[in-house]
């Protein structure tokens, strides 16, 4: 093989070699063999012919200052006269620069100067000398280089030059301080913090622990990386966000790191230990080098959690349970389809959801090894949770148990669910759907209600699940009232919560529960309805009784006792009053009443009747107009409802454009039975 293809083929392996490790910095040691020849013009032409020289170096690159040399020769030449033959043994030294052109590839510069024995004959002297030359240096390893390259020598004598040439060289070298490519990055004080399975997907955003790490290299390292590797529970290590950019010599820079878990770390029955891997990757002058170390990493069983931050909680209401789903829903349908429409339907659903609970046996039992009242105190215990489909199979669980059984069902079927905490215990509470303007105007005793962030909220006791809603209800209101007065009560919306600690993937999904019997939960259901109504309405009631008797003839009561049936969806004894009103003496307000009860009761030709009765007393009466064009398009007079429809624009458009489906023939659901309290006015 020719020598220039030799060349070719060892740069062409070298360019494949990765360069990762090429840096050169360090201490070399190489062997120069090389062929001299004279310089042409010069005396030394036409005395010495083509001769040979060789070298020994030792040069030295800073990883700091990775374009400068420094460095030392040994050197021998031979150059044969047409008299006499010049042997020359000398020592040089001096700088040079190093031009990176490529990865594996390099161009030196350098200059050396020295003293040599020079012997020509019997004749001997010490002169000085000069080298310089380039040289084309090809990295083939962290350790061993090729180069390629010329020269021009120099010897000078007392009155002229002894000899000038030109050297073509060939050298190999090996880097001794690249031998050992160990990292001397150091990892210190790795703290690794109690992980906890039910807060996996927390711990990818949010750190697991910290380690501080100590550059020791003999300069700055840059793009300095950290990872996280748990084999057991984790696909690959999670690469932390805190890229450090430089760390200089000797400089410590604390990391936090992060953890993607999987799934399988939610099957972890008991505590244990587990290896952990923290790995640091970084750039060290232009090679890329690696460091690891080994540490454990504690894992607590799935149920674990501690108080120190309250929002915890919210990862247990796993929403997405079969058996949660299935039972929301009964409770949703069930509340949805038993009247009381004019109820908030949040409300409906939340009483739904509570009777059902109760109905399903479940029971308020103290966590006998660490309860709330003691766990909340000490916040870095590690308290045992149930998930929703435990506490349902155990049929039983302690104040923090059936609140997120109760959060849970409320979510899945579409209310939003809050955990309130007050000095040793913890409880839920629901929106409601309605603003609070009208929720205080509707219900009897705001005082019960919790208004935060424009949404007003029913506090729930939980652990009287056997005890009724309206208790439950009163006690947590209670509770609520007591703590905020002391300071003390503490309010966490689920979604809030689950912004940071989110609810794990369908624990439980392959257990089952038997729904309870949907005619007895729609008998506990209405049971608890109609007793929520009589708490509400029946001291107005009794006022407004003694009212009618007073005024005796007067109508008015009367009338004012029928809205309040009707708002209550009481619609038998709304209709009755709304009629013994009438009887007394006629008048819009108390016709237009009645027809939006027999609206409701899907008695539309009585409808129409009492709307056209109070139309009559009130020609622009606007609710009268709505209750007409409600009423003609439940009985398919299109004709007529379209003109109740343009007289009522030409006095309220609003409330004509609300109605528009009586021309276009979309009524997206908005049939007059289906009227909610929102939908339906009562005039007093």
């Amino acid at each position: 093989m020719s020598r220039k293809a030799l060349l070719t083929v060892l740069i062409l392996i070298g360019l494949s070699m990765s360069a990762a490790a090429q840096d050169g910095s360090g201490f070399t040691l190489s062997l120069d063999p090389a062929v001299t020849f004279p310089f042409p013009g010069t005396a030394s032409a036409s005395s010495f012919s083509t001769g040979f020289q060789g070298s020994i170096n030792a040069d030295y690159v800073f990883p700091s200052l990775p374009y400068l040399i420094v460095g030392g020769s040994f050197d021998y030449g031979y150059a044969p006269g047409t008299t006499w033959v010049l042997n020359s043994i000398g020592l040089s030294a001096g700088p040079g620069l190093r031009l990176r052109l490529l990865p594996t590839l390099s161009a030196i510069l350098y200059g050396r100067g020295g003293y040599m024995f020079g012997m020509l004959g019997q004749a001997s002297a010490p002169n000085p000398y000069l080298r310089t030359g380039i040289d084309m240096s090809l990295y083939l390893g962290p350790t061993f280089r090729l180069s390629v390259g010329g020269e021009y020598v120099h010897q000078f004598a007392a009155t002229q030059a002894q000899y000038q040439g030109l050297a073509a060289r060939l050298s190999a070298g090996f880097n001794f301080s690249q031998m050992n490519q160990r990292s001397r990055v150091e990892i210190r004080d790795i703290i690794i913090d109690p992980v906890f399975p039910v807060f996996y997907k927390y711990y990818n955003d949010n750190k697991v622990g910290t380690a501080k790490i100590k550059n020791a290299e003999d300069g700055p390292i840059r793009n300095v990386k950290v990872s996280f590797f748990v084999p057991q529970y984790m696909d690959g290590p999670k690469e932390s966000p805190d890229i450090i950019p430089e760390l200089k010599q000797g400089e410590t820079r604390e990391v936090k790191l992060y953890a993607l878990f999987d799934h399988r770390i939610t099957d972890l029955l008991e505590p244990s230990k587990a290896q952990a891997k923290i790995a640091v990757s970084y750039s060290y002058v232009e090679s890329q080098r690696d460091v690891s170390t080994i540490s454990v990493a504690t894992i607590n069983h799935r149920n674990g959690m501690t108080w120190d931050d309250d929002r915890h909680v919210a990862s247990f209401a796993t929403v997405n349970d079969p058996a949660v789903m299935t039972l929301a829903k009964q409770a949703a349908g069930i509340a949805r389809g038993s009247g009381f429409e004019s109820f908030d339907t949040n409300l409906r659903q939340a009483v739904g959801v509570f009777e059902e609970m109760g109905l399903f046996g479940l029971r308020y039992v103290p966590d006998p090894n660490l309860p709330y009242s003691e766990s909340s105190k000490n916040t870095l215990a590690v308290d045992y949770l149930q998930f929703p489909i435990q506490t349902l199979q155990y049929k039983s669980g302690d104040c923090d148990d059936l609140s997120i059984l109760y959060a849970a069902m409320l979510e899945a079927g579409g209310v939003e669910s809050a955990f309130i905490t007050v000095p040793g215990h913890i409880f839920a509470a629901f929106a409601l759907g309605m603003k609070p303007d009208k929720a205080l105007a509707f219900f009897s005793r705001p005082e019960d209600f919790v208004n935060i962030d424009g949404k007003v909220w029913v506090p729930v006791e939980i652990t009287l699940v056997q005890e009724g809603f309206l208790r439950a209800w009163q006690i947590g209101a209670r509770e609520w009232r007591d703590a905020t007065a002391a300071g003390q009560a503490k309010f966490y919306a689920t979604h809030d919560a689950w912004k940071l600690f989110q609810p794990v993937a369908a624990f439980g999904s392959e257990q089952s529960v038997e729904l309870p019997k949907a005619d007895k939960l729609t008998d506990r259901y209405t049971a608890t309805m109609k007793a929520f109504i009589q708490r509400e309405i029946g001291p107005r009631v009794d006022s407004l009784t003694s009212e009618i008797s007073a005024a005796r003839q007067d109508p008015r009561p009367l009338n004012k006792l029928g809205v309040l049936y009707a708002r209550y969806d009481v619609y038998d004894k709304a209709e009755q009053t709304f009629r013994a009103s009438l009887a007394l003496k006629e008048s819009g307000a108390a016709y237009t009443n009645l027809g939006n009860v027999l609206l409701i009761k899907n008695d539309f030709s009585g409808a129409l009747k009492a709307y056209q009765n109070g139309l009559r007393l009130a020609p622009n009466d606007t609710t009268t107009l709505r209750g007409l064009v409600r009423a003609t398009y439940e009985l398919d007079d299109r004709a007529a409802s379209a003109k109740w429809l343009d007289r009522l624009a030409q006095l309220d458009k609003p409330a004509a454009d609300k109605l528009a489906y009586v021309k276009t023939g979309d009524a997206s659901g908005a049939r007059a039975a289906d009227a909610g309290q929102e939908e339906m006015p009562w005039t007093e």
